[in-house]
């Protein structure tokens, strides 16, 4: 009995028209693969006379033991359906059964160096429509049917180089053309070989054991376990490690001689010591990050101030600086990357720092290379052979590298929707947010490009293309009605809608919008932040709350959930908390919990000093309170003020700039550091009576209130200390970010256009979060970890500074100082000392100054009695206090001379300005005398 292979070759192909194909060796029936949609289905056909027999091949089961018989080459075709069934596509097949017999696939009759004669042979056959990412592979080889679906050779190669995940390169091919290559698998047609071998991947230098002794044939889900294990951080961000990553951020400074300069060199090291001269009225020393030669050669050598939330772990620095330090322990990675990555290191702030990012067998040079190697048979006349043939032996020694190749279609679909966009403004993100982008992701089963294919989670790579093509774009959208439209329609045929909930009652408007996978990191998140965006809508009565964090997973901001309101009042954020942690713990069986109420859950919650925000997260505090207690003594335990506004506040009140350790700006934002609560309230106390009926003096008296307190300072507030020593974040700038990243996708749109630009914006958030944990793909190209981003604050502050001082030198108006001076009268007491408050003109342009009748420089007048709240602090508070003064006399003294160099110099300038204005109106009337002769010349010749 045989069987023979018939096909009928359609070029072009139409939809119409059907393939029919038999497989007699390893393919009990035959298929018919449907072009317009490439399904296939086993079928049986009956031989016909207009089909003619191209390709007899002997008949065998796959994986099943049969003799291979060469006398069945003339039996006539069977039309019974054999008892076992081939599964086509591999994703199907749960276990291999048994390795069958070796079946010849290639055997080279001539001489031959590289393959030495020895012939190539597989125990098992798989038919797979498309060639997949990660293919199985054996000892003794395991082989693969793919169909061309009418694809060229040149297709095929391409599909090899994007479509295995696997690093390969290619060793040697053989052309078609010479007779010796023949596959004897497809009965001795003439074919091209190539062979490839595995290279491996790359990996850090302290990669995980566990990770290391991950060689495999095929990847299994007790291998994407051991790998997703390992990318939680189980500790999460502490504040040792945000340490850690700070001192790694120094030491690479140094070590790359950027940290003095110009003056840098290869005896530059970092010290951290005190600032001796510097004594803060709380009692908090300053230290600072200083250069080694910074005492003998001053500037331009490193001088940096420490950052305050830093403090609590200055003696883990201090051994950290030490040149003695060795670690108790090395920490171990996780980073596993293809061969094309181009990063050198693992981007992982590690104790012992980061590792070295290089190939598995340069680390582990005992387990050398990776054995596997596969070969490629492509037949040369593929409209009569229209399949392809690639054999895979050996076991890699190495863990598998993630899905970082993007397949040719994907990319050739992306810059298709780029073309047709056609705006030559067009960025990533509102590239994503484009309807184009859905159909595309609809045609392969999902909504974000990230579930077309993991690898499109690198959003860099997006960027790339998109910079190359350049096009245009346009946006719609439409109101509430439009809204409530896409809720009703989603909750009904989607299992995971982005919109929740929809609460519209015809005045009061609440929208909650998230993906089950945001609130699931949310409820696993100690700490979170919220914040109210004012700019997305065209209706400017519609406003977005924002609850969002700084993700250390995936070390970037993460968007937990979304809520579009029409009210700003404590009522609407009492409603809106209440909704969301109702829906979350009812209908999602979350357990959302807080840590003072119940021992776990939630530590502290970062918002600004909203006068409508705190008291609404405390009245829905105080309704789950078994105790019923008030809310003010709910946000004593919980809520933490954003600092960067506190820093605003301050700047705001002083009208300064000036954040140098002696200003008035720095001596405010001290209260952070005060070290009790009774410290607190002597220097708001010192505030109010130095500054009485003044801005600076009502700032004092918010400051010092109980509900203000409590989210300043850690010792006004309930929250334990080492809970708030390690909330490194004291700041809202996570959820700032995610407000301004939502405006980029635009501005004042309708409410439905920006509803589902929120929708993309946190599926790429969600996606890339899987893409993580799941497969290892990173957000990006460029690494994020902390070290890094402590170099970016680090140029960003010195651009920062040099666009300052270029301010100062072109600018032509003074800067003023008021000095207000107080006299002292017996029925008045003063304070104890008076310090500059600068003012504006009436006419309300700049600063003006003021100065004493005492004299240019007098900045004090006469001390008044010594207040009560002075005698009651005690001789330190007040000796820190005259310290405080006279460094401030000084600092106003300095600033004064500085003003007259600015004004002499502005004089100077305006000279020169005159005289150049002189010299080119004379020069235009020469020029203009010159012309008039001329044309009196040509009239007269």
């Amino acid at each position: 009995m045989s069987t023979h292979i018939y096909t009928k070759c359609v070029s072009p192909p139409r939809s119409s028209e059907i393939l029919v194909l038999s497989y007699s060796e390893y393919i009990p029936n035959i298929f018919l693969i449907d072009v317009s949609d490439q399904a296939i289905a086993p079928t049986v056909v009956p031989p016909r006379e207009s089909q003619p027999a191209l390709v007899p091949v002997p008949e065998v089961q796959p994986w099943i033991d049969n003799d291979f018989d060469d006398s069945t080459l003339d039996s006539p075709l069977s039309t019974e359906v054999p008892p076992t069934i081939v599964e086509s596509v591999e994703e199907e097949v749960e276990e291999l059964e048994p390795e069958g017999p070796e079946v010849i696939i290639f055997n080279d009759t001539q001489p031959d160096v590289e393959s030495n004669s020895q012939p190539i042979t597989a125990t098992r056959v798989i038919y797979v429509p498309d060639l997949p990412e990660y293919p199985r592979t054996s000892t003794r080889g395991i082989a693969y049917i793919v169909s061309t679906h009418n694809k060229t050779e040149q297709d095929i190669r391409t599909d090899l180089k994007t479509k295995l995940q696997y690093s390969k390169k290619q060793l040697w091919q053989v052309a078609g053309r010479k007779p010796k290559t023949r596959c004897a698998f497809f009965n001795d047609i003439r074919c091209h070989r190539i062979v490839y071998e595995c290279t491996g991947c790359l990996c850090c230098e302290y990669l995980d054991p566990e990770i290391r002794n991950l060689s495999h044939s095929a990847i299994t889900p007790e291998i994407s376990s051991v790998l997703r294990r390992h990318r939680v951080k189980n500790e999460g961000e502490t504040g040792e490690s945000i340490a850690n990553s700070f001192f790694l951020h120094t030491r690479t400074q140094f070590a790359q001689q950027k940290a003095c300069g110009n003056a840098a060199s290869s005896s530059c090291r970092p010290l951290l010591t005190p600032q001796q001269s510097v004594q803060m009225p709380s009692g908090a020393e300053v230290w600072q990050v200083r250069c080694i030669h910074r005492a003998a050669h001053g500037a331009p050598h490193k001088l940096r101030k420490l950052p305050a939330n830093l403090q609590p772990h200055i003696q883990f620095l201090l051994a950290r600086f030490a040149e003695d330090w060795q670690p108790d322990r090395l920490d171990t990675c996780h980073v596993v990357d293809a061969t094309s990555a181009r990063r050198h290191t693992c981007g992982v702030d590690h104790l012992q720092g980061e590792g070295a990012l290089k190939s598995f067998s340069e680390h582990f040079p005992t387990l050398g290379p990776c054995p596997n190697r596969f070969q490629v048979f492509i037949p040369v006349n593929l409209c009569d052979f229209p399949y392809y043939l690639v054999v895979f032996h050996n076991i890699h020694n190495h863990p598998p590298p993630p899905p970082v190749k993007t397949p040719q279609q994907y990319i050739d679909g992306i810059i298709s929707i780029i073309n047709n966009i056609r705006n030559p403004n067009l960025t990533l993100n509102t590239f994503i947010v484009n309807p184009r982008v859905q159909e595309f992701c609809s045609q392969f089963g999902g909504k974000d490009l990230w579930e077309v294919h993991q690898s499109l989670a690198n959003m860099d790579r997006i960027s790339a293309i998109i910079y190359k093509q350049r096009m245009l774009h346009a946006a719609a959208g439409q109101s509430i009605a439009g809204v409530a439209a896409k809720w009703e329609l989603e909750r009904l045929t989607m299992n995971d809608p982005y919109i929740k909930d929809f609460f519209w009652d015809g005045k009061n408007l609440i929208v909650i919008c998230f993906f089950k996978t945001q609130v699931e990191v949310l409820s696993r998140s100690k700490t979170f932040q919220v914040d109210m965006g004012f700019k997305r809508i065209k209706d400017s009565n519609i406003k977005e709350v924002l609850f969002a964090t700084y993700q250390p997973e995936i070390e970037k901001l993460f968007t937990f959930l979304r809520v579009f309101v029409n009210q700003e009042s404590t009522r609407m954020y009492y409603e809106v908390f209440k909704r969301v942690f109702t829906l979350l713990r009812d209908v999602y069986h979350l357990p959302i919990a807080w840590n003072y109420l119940s021992g776990s859950g939630f530590q502290a919650v970062i918002m600004d000093m909203d006068t409508k925000q705190c008291p609404g997260l405390g009245m829905y505090l105080a309704s789950i309170d078994e105790r019923r207690r008030p809310w003010q003594e709910h946000i004593k335990h919980i809520v933490i003020y954003c600092q960067v506004h506190l820093m605003r506040g301050i700047q705001e009140t002083t009208s300064d700039d000036d954040w140098t350790p002696e200003s008035i700006n720095q001596q405010m934002l001290d209260l952070v550091n005060c070290q009790s609560k009774e410290d607190y309230e002597d220097m708001c106390e010192e505030f109010e009576v130095r500054y009485r009926d003044t801005k600076l003096g009502r700032w004092a008296s918010h400051k010092k209130l109980q509900n203000y307190a409590c989210g300043i300072n850690k010792h006004c507030s309930a929250i334990p200390n080492e809970i708030w020593d390690d909330i490194y974040r004291k700041h809202s700038n996570p959820v700032e970010s995610s407000h301004w990243r939502g405006n980029s996708t635009g501005r004042w749109l309708p409410f439905l256009q920006a509803v589902e630009n929120s929708e993309r914006l946190d599926s790429r958030d969600a996606g890339q979060y899987n893409a993580f944990m799941d497969s290892g793909v990173r957000p990006g190209y460029r690494p994020r970890n902390m070290s890094k981003r402590f170099d970016q604050s680090e140029s960003q502050r010195e651009q920062k500074a040099k666009r300052r001082r270029g301010e100062r030198s072109s600018s032509r108006n003074t800067l003023g100082l008021t000095v207000d001076v107080a006299s002292t009268t017996n029925s008045s007491p003063a304070p104890a000392s008076t310090r500059s408050s600068p003012v504006r003109s009436s006419s309300g342009g700049a600063i003006r100054r003021v100065r004493s009748t005492s004299g240019r420089r007098s900045q004090s007048s006469t001390p008044g009695p010594t207040p009560p709240s002075a005698t009651n602090a005690g001789s330190s508070l007040a000796l820190r206090r005259s310290i405080s003064h006279n460094i401030l006399n000084a600092s106003i003294n300095y600033q004064l001379e500085e003003i007259e160099i600015q004004e002499r110099q502005a004089a100077i300038r305006e000279q020169n300005a005159r005289a150049e204005e002189l010299e080119l109106k004379n020069r235009r009337e020469r020029l203009e005398i010159a012309r008039l002769e001329r044309l009196e010349r040509e009239e007269n010749g």
